[in-house]
């Protein structure tokens, strides 16, 4: 969620990512947000064989694998993605995780600017 606490570092500690609220998304898939003032990070868990949509959006994206494998496509491209593997996807872009590996995916995605509409369903900080 946006703050605005100008350059004042935000800590966060990965180990307490599952304290997160899984937000709504596809069915097969399970994210949880992390938000500053300009950035939005996605932590993601797609299910095994899943088909996430082909879809664009105005922000810059990066997509990041962590673990697992996931078929990825940006435009007319195709790109097969494993660990330490990603993309960078310019904004309004037509991209999406066609096919995930059978072992299911996990993936970091990073976007500029916010994105309002994650934003908006993520819990106000107490």
């Amino acid at each position: 969620m946006a703050t605005d606490t100008g350059s004042t570092p935000q800590f966060f500690q990965v180990a307490a990512l599952t304290d997160v609220q899984i937000l709504p998304a596809v069915p097969e898939l399970k994210s949880r947000l992390v938000a500053g003032d300009r950035l939005l990070a996605m932590f993601g868990t797609a299910e095994p064989n899943a088909s996430l949509p082909l879809h664009s959006h105005p922000h810059e994206q990066i997509t990041y694998v962590l673990e697992g494998a996931i078929h990825f496509q940006v435009g007319d491209e195709e790109h097969d993605l494993g660990p330490g593997e990603g993309l960078m996807i310019p904004g309004g872009m037509t991209h999406g995780g066609v096919r995930v590996g059978p072992e299911g995916c996990r993936f970091l995605e990073i976007f500029t600017p916010l994105r309002d509409e994650y934003v908006a369903l993520m819990p106000k900080a107490t």
